[in-house]
């Protein structure tokens, strides 16, 4: 598969993960800090700041991409005229449907990602 720039997505800025001394801090938007863990070794520290900041990065894009994705799809019902009061149990059975099946979707795609 080529690398296309297009393709790519960005990651929001926020949380951010800062080390205070041996403090592991997460920071929100609205500069509310954590402490996430204590890491005496610096280089450590470092190297777990960062998976910890890409991990929460990348489930609050997931969040909102998966909120993006409900509103499109309860808007295209919606115009295909599904009553707005039958919505919230149309879409909760169709997420509960998908949530029974991502365990065997995510453990396929980590399959695929270290085959490539």
């Amino acid at each position: 598969m080529l690398d296309d720039k297009s393709s790519r997505i960005s990651l929001p800025p926020y949380p951010k993960v800062v080390l205070d001394g041996d403090a592991i801090v997460i920071i929100d938007e609205n500069d509310n800090r954590q402490i996430w863990d204590y890491i005496a070794d610096h280089r450590l520290a470092e190297e777990v700041a960062r998976e910890i900041e890409v991990a929460l990065r990348s489930i609050s894009y997931i969040r909102s991409r998966l909120l993006e994705l409900f509103e499109e799809v309860a808007d295209g019902l919606m115009e295909n005229g599904v009553p707005a009061d039958m919505m919230d149990w149309i879409i909760g059975d169709a997420y509960y449907d998908v949530s029974r099946k991502l365990p065997d979707l995510l453990t396929r795609l980590v399959y695929n990602s270290k085959n490539r």
